[in-house]
């Protein structure tokens, strides 16, 4: 007999379908792109499941990178509230504060 743990129970508005990736100014780009292109692409013709991908401002934007490429996305933080799954792909610095927002 094998024993498993429970599965955490999510707020009733997140779905474990859906990513969010959440973006803010002075991010890597090849950091930032890497979820993107992971659960972006649809997959399933190989048999690995499919996920919604919303992309998300953590922050009033067009979000410049660190190559100074200019990022606007579809969703902001409302989008990440419907996420099983939340991935910040890289930060600005240790010494820096997220937004408030973000971090509620």
């Amino acid at each position: 007999m094998t024993l498993t743990a429970p599965r955490p129970r999510l707020a009733p508005t997140r779905d474990r379908g859906t990513v969010a990736v959440l973006l803010f100014r002075d991010a890597p780009l090849f950091e930032s792109s890497i979820p993107i292109t992971v659960f972006g692409v649809d997959r399933r013709v190989m048999g690995l499941p499919y996920y919604r991908l919303l992309v998300c401002a953590g922050e009033a934007g067009p979000l410049a990178t660190t190559g100074s490429l200019r990022l606007s996305t579809p969703f902001g933080l409302s989008g990440a509230d419907q996420a099983g799954t939340v991935i910040v792909p890289a930060w600005r610095g240790p010494g820096a504060r997220p937004p408030e927002p973000a971090l509620a």
